[in-house]
């Protein structure tokens, strides 16, 4: 006889399996967008590393969309295959990501690290699983938090003992800053946690000397890739941002990633909102600080963002800049829920036989809003794009229109929306 939780493992491999084929297959068939025309024409096609003067460029001269390590692991692919403008090729580092991203997962659910709701909590956010089948840093960046995250939740399991687990976690946050800058205020926040936490145990001046080797390169990534995230939010196409309220950029866009109707995201977003802030003042109150691990760096991100808000007004992260941290805020609201739920069973005994149906019921809901979403065509994003693919770019008028961008005749216009699109296009039917 199968155990119950050997049953949800079998059970979440089939979902995985399944939301990973779906997101291949959109990969294979969804209308090249623009932002992965641009990234591949103009940063990723001809990288070289050993070009400084053009590495110096990218670095200076880069807009938003250049995600440094999704730029270079397209390079590397198409290096290997030998294949250039296949559009498949330029998105398969992201599908590769998206691997180990649900592998990360089946891993966390077969040792009962996560429970099957978050498990589909994480797979199954479809807004998400959209770009791991594109060409952009957002789910590459993703994935490599998700792996930080599960170092970080060991190295507080161990105690804070192992120094080496926390460097690793570290090292993994700064690198997926690489793919997505906004993760450097992940990485702050869990940094100012995991320093209270060597403070406290006094600890801090044994994890320097020990790992201070490993600390300085890692400092220098990190201000270099800090450096790089101001250089592009000051630039004239700086990150995609919202001038809209916290509630309205955060909270809603993390509740549209599910629910697209206006009236009920803007309602479960105050449910939500009101679950994680009274679970955390409880928790403050009682100081039940075992509890958990990514409560009060969830707390702190957002504090952050606020704060950054202030100080800069830029405007605040929404929509896709939001996804590299999803699985942060998972691991955070979930622990805030089930600490509200253990809570709440103290007072009423009663409440336990609710548990398992109430978490069949959320189960179910998210995955029918996952099918609902299902879009193999469209990108939510880049709606639009998807008219462009069945366009043909061999008639006389736009071979010459290209060419002519292609000699530089117009370099000092700036090109349509859709020319990127339409010119990497052209050349996947040329054969080029």
């Amino acid at each position: 006889m199968v155990h119950g939780s050997s049953l949800l493992f079998y059970v979440g491999c089939f979902i995985a399996l399944w939301v990973f084929l779906v997101t291949v297959v959109r990969a294979a068939y969804t209308g090249i967008t623009y932002d992965e025309a641009y990234t591949y024409l103009i940063y990723a096609k001809d990288f070289d590393i050993r070009n400084l003067s053009l590495l110096k460029s990218m670095f200076t001269d880069s807009f938003a969309n250049n995600h440094w390590l999704n730029t270079i692991l397209i390079h590397f692919f198409q290096g290997i295959f030998g294949l250039y403008y296949d559009e498949f090729l330029i998105r398969l580092p992201n599908l590769i990501f998206f691997f180990f991203y649900l592998s990360c997962s089946l891993f966390m659910l077969k040792k009962k690290i996560l429970s099957f709701l978050p498990f589909l909590l994480l797979i199954c956010n479809y807004y998400l699983d959209e770009f791991f089948g594109l060409a952009r840093g957002y789910g590459i960046s993703a994935s490599i938090i998700l792996f930080g995250l599960l170092f970080y939740k060991k190295w507080k399991k161990e105690g804070c003992e192992h120094n080496s687990t926390l460097t690793l976690c570290f090292f993994l946050f700064i690198l997926s800053a690489y793919a997505q800058t906004v993760t450097l205020l992940i990485t702050a926040s869990l940094g100012l946690a995991a320093l209270f936490h060597l403070v406290k145990k006094k600890k801090f001046l044994p994890y320097l000397k020990s790992q201070w080797p490993f600390l300085i390169p890692m400092s220098f990534l990190a201000l270099f890739i800090l450096i790089y995230h101001f250089m592009v939010s000051d630039s004239d196409k700086p990150l995609f941002s919202s001038n809209y309220s916290f509630f309205d950029s955060f909270v809603r866009s993390y509740v549209r990633m599910f629910i697209h109707n206006e009236g009920y995201n803007y309602q479960v977003g105050r449910l939500l909102s009101f679950i994680f802030l009274l679970s955390l003042v409880l928790m403050i109150i009682k100081r039940h600080w075992s509890f958990q691990d990514f409560m009060i760096p969830l707390a702190l991100y957002v504090l952050l963002l606020l704060f950054v808000e202030f100080l800069f007004r830029k405007g605040y992260f929404t929509e896709r800049l939001l996804l590299p941290a999803y699985p942060f805020l998972v691991f955070g609201f979930v622990e805030a829920l089930v600490y509200l739920y253990r809570f709440i069973q103290g007072y009423i005994p009663f409440s336990k036989y609710l548990e398992y149906p109430a978490l069949a019921c959320m189960s179910i809901a998210v995955l029918i809003l996952f099918v609902k979403k299902i879009d193999i065509a469209h990108t939510r994003d880049w709606y639009d794009d998807y008219s462009l693919r069945w366009q043909t770019y061999t008639t006389p008028d736009y071979y010459y229109f290209t060419n002519e961008i292609i000699d530089g005749k117009f370099a000092e216009q700036r090109p349509p929306v859709t020319f990127y699109q339409k010119k990497l296009l052209y050349m996947m039917e040329k054969g080029y």
